[in-house]
């Protein structure tokens, strides 16, 4: 299922596990991010009446009970235990990516038997990034349809998400001296080079002029660059941090909270929030 950012992915994923637990399936969702549990977790108990004892999840910290009919997995965790058995609909969340972990190849010949076709395990894909950088990979190999979400511009118009500003400038990176990896993408050491501390000063120059008060999260390059332009927001005037995955689980937390809370006017990020569109103003 494509579904863009913000279409409610979590929510409709939730909607689906509580009406096969209504039909004695026992279901098994894979996330590739801890905070993806919690979110579920949550959705799951207030919006759709799912037990707490229900759930089970396979992830560091937490006791796995296999019994229950609901199991939330890391897709990093499970490679290297148990698999949940008699499983009848398996749920991989940001299949972009999580379908491509050789673990889940191994779950579906698991539910199968080896014979994807004949599976009586449903398997669902979900995902606001339906394509792969790899020409040779695709999701045809797992998945047999794809059902599309509204867009963002049809969610607008429904009043489920706020219309969208874009501010752009053209001109401020020379391209010529970024290079491409063997994935398609810009290699790190390239982005360096032209994110640096003048690119960083138009985004300060921008920011002051345009939403100097605003809640902001800036999605960085690098670490390089991030440092950098948090200490340019801070000598602004402009309270901003940096999170990074080598931070403690507890102290991205309380990053989040303060953001949330308006303690921490500006975070900078280096690849994405929290799996979480809204931030509320």
């Amino acid at each position: 299922m494509y579904a863009p950012t913000g279409a409610g992915k979590t929510h409709i994923s939730s909607k689906i596990i509580a009406d096969c637990l209504s039909k004695n399936r026992r279901i098994l969702f894979l996330v590739h991010r801890t905070k993806l549990i919690e979110q579920t977790i949550s959705t799951l108990v207030k919006s759709y009446g799912v037990k707490l004892e229900q759930i089970g999840v396979i992830a560091p910290n937490y006791k796995p009970d296999y019994k229950c009919p609901v199991q939330i997995s890391m897709v990093q965790t499970i490679q290297n235990r148990q698999y949940p058995e008699d499983i009848g609909l398996l749920i991989v969340d940001e299949a972009h990516t999580t379908a491509y972990f050789s673990v889940f190849e191994k779950l579906l010949n698991h539910y199968s038997g080896g014979i994807w076709t004949q599976s009586k395990c449903f398997v669902l894909g979900l995902s606001a990034s339906p394509w792969r950088t790899k020409k040779r990979e695709g999701f045809c190999r797992f998945f047999q349809a794809m059902v599309r979400a509204p867009y963002p511009e049809e969610l607008i118009k429904q009043g489920h998400l706020c219309s969208a500003r874009h501010f752009g400038w053209g001109g401020l990176i020379d391209y010529s001296k970024l290079d491409v990896g063997a994935a398609g993408d810009f290699t790190q050491n390239s982005l360096e080079v032209v994110c640096n501390s003048e690119y960083n000063k138009v985004i300060i120059d921008k920011f002051l002029e345009l939403c100097p008060t605003r809640k902001t999260i800036a999605f960085c390059a690098g670490v390089k660059q991030s440092m950098d332009l948090a200490e340019q927001f801070n000598s602004a005037g402009i309270k901003a941090s940096v999170v990074t995955g080598a931070y403690l689980y507890c102290v991205r937390a309380l990053m989040r909270l303060a953001v949330m809370l308006q303690l921490l006017p500006v975070l900078l990020n280096l690849e994405h929030y929290w799996c979480r569109c809204v931030v509320e103003h």
